[in-house]
Parts: C-alpha cells; sequence; structure tokens
C-alpha cells in the first residue's frame, strides 16, 4: 500500500509541529509494516499549487519555501508521483 504522508515530516515548516509529528508517527508505522515483510511505499507531498491551505499562506512563508528549494506543486506531477509509487516504480518518495 502507499501510505500519503507530508513533507512537514522531513522539512523544518513553522508552526506545523503537531502535523509533522503526525505524519512522522505514520511514516514509523511504514517502516514497521516494511520489517514485517509487508509491501509499503510513502508519498510525502509538499504543497500543492492552488488548493487547501496554500491559498492563504502569506508571503513570508512562500518565500521562506522557497529558499528550502520548495515550489509549489502542480497538480499533475502529484498525480504522476502518485501513479509511479503504486506502479512500484518509486519508493519512499518526497515530492516538494
Amino acid at each position: 500500500f502507499c501510505a500519503v504522508s507530508s513533507a512537514s515530516a522531513r522539512l523544518a515548516t513553522p508552526g506545523q509541529g503537531a502535523y509533522a509529528a503526525a505524519n512522522a508517527a505514520l511514516e514509523q508505522l511504514t517502516r514497521e509494516a516494511k520489517a514485517a515483510g509487508r509491501r509499503v511505499a510513502v508519498l510525502a507531498y509538499g504543497p500543492w499549487r492552488d488548493t487547501g491551505l496554500t491559498r492563504t499562506v502569506p508571503e513570508l512563508v512562500r518565500r521562506q519555501w522557497l529558499d528550502q528549494g520548495i515550489i509549489l506543486l502542480e497538480r499533475d506531477t502529484a498525480k504522476a508521483a502518485f501513479a509511479q509509487v503504486i506502479a512500484g516504480a518509486l519508493r519512499d518518495t518526497m515530492v516538494a
């Protein structure tokens, strides 16, 4: 299976401590599933363009993201990464 996580579990994202911790816990569960012999992949998405909270993110945060090399994902890019994980072409991938 594919666990969809957030890049916030791997990146320092101001104001996202609890969210990052929850995603880190999800990723730990997948590591345990792998250790038990299950086929598991993790896809950690960065922020998507024009969806959810990214519509209201302050400009300062957007600049911080750019400084970290994070760009807003296009839907087609995010969907293509998911398709590659499901097809087995990618494993434990962060798309940000």
